[in-house]
C-alpha cells in the first residue's frame, strides 16, 4: 500500500507507541488508516482479493507480480533475461497495480492473452506493451536468427505482392516489426 499522509502517532492495545498513516489500497484504491509498519507488509486493505477485477488470485494481478518479479528480483530465474539486461517497469506501473490494471483493461487484456513488449529490448511501459496470443509473443523474441539468405527470401516474397507482413512473420517465426525492418532495408534483429 502507498502512504498518502502521515497521521498523529497512537498507542496500540499493548501500550506501544505506533506511527499511523493514511494509505491507498493497491487492489481497490480505497483509502484506509493503518499502522505504518503493518501497511508496509500489506498490499491491500483486506478487500475481496479473489474478484475478477484484480484481486491477488486473479490472472491480471499475477501478470503484474510476475512482471515486477522478473525485472526486480535478482533471485528470480528469469531476472537475467529482464532486470539483468536493464529492462525496467515504468514508475506508474511499478508503484501501483491499480494503474497497471486500468491500462490493461483499456488495452485489450484478456485471460487468454499475455503481456508482450513490442520492442524486446524496451521497457515495460504503455507505449511498448500490448496483449497478444502465446504464439505471437513467442515470435517476438531476441533469439530469432535472421541470416542473409532468409532476408533475401523475405524481401523477394514481399516484393512479389502476394504475401503480407503478418504471413511472413508467421512463416519465419519473427515479429511483424522485424519483417517490416527487413523489407524496408532497415536494421533488423538478427
Amino acid at each position: 500500500m502507498k502512504q498518502i499522509k502521515k497521521l498523529k502517532p497512537v498507542y496500540d492495545k499493548n501500550g506501544t507507541y505506533r506511527c499511523v498513516g493514511l494509505f491507498l489500497c493497491d487492489l481497490c484504491g480505497k483509502e484506509v488508516i493503518r499502522k505504518t509498519d503493518q501497511a508496509k507488509r500489506q498490499n491491500s486493505c483486506g478487500c475481496n482479493k479473489n474478484n475478477y477485477n484484480g484481486g491477488s488470485k486473479s490472472r491480471i494481478y499475477n501478470t503484474w507480480v510476475s512482471m515486477v518479479d522478473r525485472c526486480n528480483n535478482k533471485f528470480s530465474k528469469y531476472y537475467r533475461y529482464y532486470g539483468g539486461r536493464g529492462i525496467i517497469i515504468c514508475d506508474d506501473w511499478f508503484n501501483s497495480f491499480l494503474i497497471f490494471r486500468e491500462w490493461a483493461f483499456a488495452n485489450g487484456y484478456s485471460d487468454k492473452l499475455v503481456i508482450d513488449r513490442i520492442d524486446v529490448d524496451g521497457n515495460y511501459e504503455p507505449l511498448n506493451c500490448r496483449f497478444v496470443s502465446y504464439g505471437q509473443s513467442g515470435r517476438n523474441k531476441r533469439n530469432v536468427i535472421m541470416s542473409w539468405p532468409k532476408v533475401n527470401i523475405i524481401r523477394g516474397l514481399y516484393s512479389s505482392g502476394v504475401i503480407t507482413l503478418a504471413k511472413l512473420a508467421d512463416i519465419f517465426e519473427t515479429s511483424e516489426s522485424n519483417i517490416s525492418f527487413i523489407v524496408n532495408f532497415k536494421r533488423w534483429k538478427s
